[in-house]
């Protein structure tokens, strides 16, 4: 098994790529980072062989693959296999070049305005909110894993699971068969950072290709006809737009999480400038000042008044005039070749929106109906992750167990404190005060090993990108510290705290064999046997936990070392000077 290719340091999305699939009747394949499960039967159906086929990229930083298969006579000549080729990760740099791939000269118009869509999420009217009328847009990667991977935007148009995008997104019968799917991939805090990743379903890993137009630069697809009644659908306009309308963008800039164009720099709503722009090459179309980034290609631009599309956006043109392509052009287009979708043309009231969860819940745990209590800090743990072996045989680090006991159901969070490099200057701070230049990346599993208290172990390697405030109670500077927030019933549980890429098998018997550490120093990765890195685990909990057993044992801090203390000092200042930023 290999892993591809990646641009950036840090994973947010992995893909299975296999070079043999075929599943009997009743197997179950499943995607899994410990707490969310994809299911591929969705995907690759019982029965079929498929030969060098990707799975869905799923947005997180850790997956296995799970196998459930009857057992099946090998001589009955059914083939039946998994070969799993490679876990392909992707990194966020890749995906910022997937959108900018596609991008047509994207432009902000002055400060970036655009909100997380859980913003616009109104609890007494939600499906008439803007929020409801942006359910209905995905965000596309078209042939993901590879180096001529692109990511977009797209929309359920009409009752029929009809997608619409940009020609310069899918603009191929190929690209419309690797393209990806993915909706609701969006954050649940209306302040979260803009340029962080969020999880979504994929729904479709393929898609058939209806019509394609280069001139007008879109393309329509077609993809499961079920999907419309998961997250609406959003119908053109009967009308063409006027000088002045007010509109509002969803859409999935940078690859990343699902955000809403609306307001301009003076909090004023944002609106059609002019119904003849120049746009890109001359194609025309409408023009406006909504914020527009690369991966915005293909979203909708409604009326804020009817919540019906009045343009499809291709691209952004100088002095805030970022254009879109007029849907009734494109209706008539459509219609010439009798492939317009159903109900694809608003007459009259808007088709009724699904209903759908509050979004602003946190999926994490920490507001959950029913988890009224608040955290309460209950115990802080140090411990030392260290390497044995050599470079050319592999490295092994031990892991290291803390076992609790919670009186009654609740809520507990697992920080990490230990990398001491900061996210953005990248200077150094001895974060845990132990005057050691010495520390890790973290990986982090919660389990039972009782067998009364059944449960799917939780799973975190680097901290939520979208919430700033995650992880960073304890002091934390880096998203490279763990942070995970867990549901569990009473009863005894297991943190287990090693280096990154820690198996869930390898932290249950207190042992990483993964052979390339990430055991980290001022000079870089630590590259001789013995060589440690500290971390301090802090837990807190809506119920009272009690520490039952810890294999931790702490470092003896050597601040009374004057070479060790000058050491830190010298550190702090090179790489002060090196990542200065100011």
């Amino acid at each position: 098994m290999t892993s591809s290719y990646t641009r950036g340091l840090v994973t947010v999305a992995i893909m299975p790529v296999f070079a043999y699939l075929k599943l009997p009747p009743n197997a179950s394949l499943v995607l899994t980072n410990g707490s969310v499960h994809v299911d591929l039967t969705t995907f690759f159906a019982p029965d079929m062989a498929f030969n060098v086929v990707a799975g869905p990229r799923t947005y997180y930083n850790t997956l296995a693959l799970v196998l459930d298969a009857p057992c099946v006579d090998g001589s009955s000549g059914t083939n039946y296999g998994v070969q799993l080729e490679a876990f392909v990760p992707t990194a966020q740099e890749d995906t910022i070049l997937e959108a900018n791939a596609t991008s047509e000269k994207q432009d902000l118009c002055g400060r970036d305005q655009s909100q997380h869509i859980a913003c616009a999420y109104i609890p007494t009217a939600p499906r008439e909110s803007m929020y409801a009328f942006g359910r209905p847009v995905a965000r596309i990667v078209v042939n993901p894993g590879s180096q001529s991977a692109e990511g977009c935007t797209g929309w359920l148009w009409g009752s029929a699971g009809h997608l619409i995008t940009n020609h310069h997104c899918i603009g191929s019968e190929a690209d419309a068969l690797s393209a990806q799917f993915q909706f609701v991939a969006e954050s649940y805090l209306c302040q979260g950072k803009r340029d962080g990743m969020c999880a979504g379903v994929t729904e479709a890993i393929t898609a058939t290709l209806i019509y394609t137009n280069a001139t007008l630069d879109y393309s329509l697809v077609k993809l499961q006809g079920d999907l419309p009644a998961k997250y609406g659908y959003l119908q053109a306009a009967p009308r063409p737009a006027t000088v002045g309308m007010p509109v509002y963008m969803p859409q999935h800039p940078r690859g990343g999480c699902k955000l809403l164009s609306y307001l301009n720099d003076d909090n004023q709503f944002t609106s059609i400038s002019s119904l003849a722009a120049s746009g890109c090459d001359s194609k025309g179309g409408y023009a406006y000042n909504l914020d527009t980034d690369g991966g915005s290609s293909g979203s909708p631009v409604l009326n804020k008044d009817s919540n019906t599309v009045v343009a499809l956006h291709y691209c952004g043109a100088t002095a805030c005039r970022n254009a879109g392509i007029p849907m009734l052009w494109i209706a008539q287009d459509l219609g010439r070749h009798n492939l317009l979708p159903p109900n694809a043309i608003a007459s009259g009231a808007p088709p009724l929106v699904p209903p759908f969860s509050d979004p602003t819940v946190s999926p994490y745990g920490t507001n959950l109906p029913g988890v009224g209590s608040p955290f309460t800090k209950q115990a802080v743990v140090d411990g030392v992750i260290v390497q044995s072996g050599s470079f050319s045989d592999g490295w092994v680090t031990n892991v290291d167990h803390i076992t609790f006991q919670l009186a009654a159901p609740g809520v507990v969070i697992v920080d990490v404190l230990s990398f001491e490099r900061d996210g953005y200057k990248q200077a150094f701070a001895d974060v845990n005060d132990d005057c050691r230049i010495a520390y890790v990346d973290t990986m982090i599993h919660v389990f039972s090993n009782d067998s009364a208290v059944q449960y799917t172990p939780y799973t975190n390697d680097d901290v939520d990108s979208v919430d700033p405030s995650a992880g960073k109670a304890d002091g934390s500077i880096s998203t490279y510290d763990s942070y995970l927030v867990a549901v569990l019933p009473a009863g005894a549980h297991t943190v287990a705290v090693g280096a990154t890429n820690l198996a869930l098998a390898d932290a249950r018997r207190g042992r990483n064999g993964y052979p390339y550490t990430q055991l980290l120093g001022c000079a870089g990765v630590a590259t001789e046997s013995g060589d440690s890195g500290a971390y301090r685990v802090t837990l807190s909990a809506t119920v009272p936990l009690t520490i039952k057993h810890s294999t931790a044992v702490p470092k003896v801090a050597e601040c009374a070392m004057e070479g060790e203390a000058a050491l830190i000092r010298q550190c702090e200042a090179i790489l002060d000077a090196s990542y200065d930023m100011r």
